[in-house]
């Protein structure tokens, strides 16, 4: 954020804040409840949203992309969000269940929405990077 706000890059930060460092609650570590808060000594423009309101965190984004594609920047969107599921593959611990929390239940609470073709999407996506090369090493860069 240091350096995002030092050189006023055009940027779109998101923070996808669920309350939880790890295994810890967030109170446990900081008396700073909200993300854009902790931020405030960098002066970025900043919000935060309920994560789990698709139209809100749309529209929240779609004004700092404005901006930023405008040249300004950076920007923080926090996303207050509740862990449906463990914080790792195979971590067992889970938060209570809470389809009133769940993004997409509120969004289709009817499950009308076909999810085959971003399924599809999402498999693409995955084997184009599985078979892409590694990246060139940047050693040579040179950063004014």
């Amino acid at each position: 954020m240091n350096l995002a706000s030092l050189w006023k890059l055009p940027l779109v930060l998101v923070c996808e804040n669920n309350g939880f460092a790890e295994f810890t609650p967030r109170s446990a570590h900081t008396n700073v409840e909200r993300v854009s808060d902790a931020v405030a000594p960098y002066e970025v423009e900043r919000a935060t949203v309920d994560g789990a309101d698709v139209a809100a965190i749309r529209d929240a984004f779609a004004g700092f992309l404005a901006e930023a594609r405008g040249g300004s920047g950076p920007f923080l969107l926090e996303c207050l969000t509740h862990r449906l599921r463990g914080h790792y593959e195979g971590d067992h611990r889970r938060t209570p269940e809470a389809p009133d929390r769940d993004p997409i239940v509120r969004l289709d609470p009817e499950g009308a929405f076909d999810t085959a073709p971003v399924a599809a999407e999402i498999e693409r996506a995955v084997e184009f990077a599985r078979a892409s090369p590694f990246p060139e090493r940047f050693d040579d860069l040179v950063y004014a």
